[in-house]
């Protein structure tokens, strides 16, 4: 199936038959939802599926939100101590939305596997946490309700003037610009607000996080210098290769990314003599 198929087709389903979902299915449908994106590959989540009846009717009996009678629920959690391990207390909203996205992984997975799917927040976290003995450090964020459909609901109509998409301008720049080429203006500009955006949200991040965004900086003025300088592509392209090594070496811990660095520090010296 498509990507675009299960976007568009995919529908909140509420009521189910009566046939069972084999723990194969299941499984494909939760290793999904690990796959989804997350910040900084933190991935802050808890996911616990049931699909023993008197378990179903458990959870069932303190979220008004699940209506029918589905055949599974999954339970997708945020994981408070791996934040607070990695002394990451204002990361929380971006667990939310971590979480969030491996729901959708999960319901489009299902679609395509012919399971249907329903999101609920309609439930008493505190109740159902200690209903299902989770521990502690797990908090419920999002039930996933699944199960066998014999028809889709209808497509609700989309309300596209919330869609806004930039148009380029035509106007011509003003003899002060036109001194300087516009496409350097405009990569100073993107560079500018690129370093002060990673020193204001680096409050927030990890870190480690401070090292990667200059070296991604570096490695964007490498990009600019190749493309704008034909007689300095070679070494400038060499440079951005060593850069980006080294900080994908850094993101996993690698001490390699020091040897990198050097080279493309001896690089530098000769793109200063050239």
């Amino acid at each position: 199936m498509k990507v675009g198929k299960a976007i568009f087709e995919r529908r909140s389903v509420r009521f189910f038959n009566e046939r069972q979902i084999d723990t194969s299915i299941l499984r494909e449908i939760l290793i999904a939802g690990i796959y989804a994106p997350s910040a900084g590959n933190l991935q802050p989540w808890e996911f616990y599926c049931y699909c023993q009846p008197d378990s179903v009717d458990r959870i069932r009996s303190v979220s008004p939100g699940i209506i029918g009678k589905p055949k599974a629920i999954v339970v997708a959690c945020v994981n408070e101590k791996k934040i607070k391990e990695q002394k990451l207390e204002k990361w929380a909203s971006n667990a939310i939305i971590d979480v969030s996205m491996a729901c959708q992984n999960m319901m489009l997975k299902a679609f395509e596997l012919g399971v249907g799917s329903c999101p609920v927040t309609s439930f008493e976290n505190d109740t159902l946490a200690k209903a299902l003995a989770l521990p502690s450090y797990v908090k419920p964020l999002i039930l996933i309700a699944l199960g066998y459909y014999d028809k889709l609901p209808q497509t609700p109509p989309r309300d596209e003037s919330v869609i806004h998409i930039e148009t380029r301008s035509c106007d011509k720049p003003s003899q002060e610009q036109a001194k300087i080429p516009e496409d350097a203006i405009n990569f100073a500009t993107e560079i500018l607000g690129f370093l002060v955006t990673s020193a204001k949200i680096n409050t927030r991040e990890p870190p480690s996080y401070a090292i990667m965004r200059l070296l991604e900086a570096a490695s964007k003025i490498c990009e600019y210098l190749a493309s704008s300088y034909p007689e300095r592509r070679d070494i400038s392209e060499s440079i951005k290769n060593e850069l980006d090594t080294a900080s994908s070496l850094y993101f996993i811990g690698d001490d390699n990314y020091i040897s990198h660095l050097e080279k493309a520090l001896e690089q530098y010296l000769h793109l200063l003599s050239s």
